[in-house]
């Protein structure tokens, strides 16, 4: 058994990956997903890049993240990064900037600028396109997204 500390499913708290068979009511990744890992080097639930979490601040895809090296490490995902009554900046650019997607990838766009902006307060046009590279966007809002994340580091 693994026992993962976890900041933002739910209210916080650990996400423990169960023995073989058994199936967890929360994830790392997804509040709502219902997932089953077989042993502890599993990777954390697969949904591609919207389940970006950081990992000791980190942008980490958890679809290709095993639960095993992450254990006494912070996670933190989507809904940990800010609270609604106090936003992490790009996710308020990211509702100023009116970036509309469907929802899908979100996660893996706001986790990762999010990372760009903890190491780098004050980015480039072409450090933000770098750093969003192996991102998709079926609904094309990669230039709004960019917007958003050179409007949040004004705010930063």
């Amino acid at each position: 058994m693994v026992t993962l500390p976890v900041v933002g499913y739910h209210y916080g708290g650990n996400w423990t990956i169960p023995p073989a068979g058994l199936t967890p009511a929360r994830s790392a990744a997804s509040v709502a997903a219902q997932v089953s890992l077989s042993h502890s080097d599993s990777p954390l639930p697969r949904f591609s890049q919207r389940d970006t979490v950081h990992i000791d601040g980190q942008a980490v895809r958890s679809c290709v993240t095993p639960a095993s090296s992450v254990t006494d490490r912070k996670i933190t995902t989507l809904a940990g990064l800010g609270t609604p009554e106090k936003p992490h900046p790009l996710q308020t650019a990211w509702i100023e900037e009116q970036v509309n997607q469907c929802g899908y990838c979100i996660s893996g766009w706001i986790m990762t600028g999010a990372e760009l902006l903890a190491r780098n307060p004050h980015p480039t046009d072409r450090e933000i396109r770098e750093a969003f590279a192996d991102l998709i966007c079926r609904c094309g809002t990669h230039n709004a997204a960019v917007k958003a994340v050179k409007r949040a580091a004004r705010q930063v």
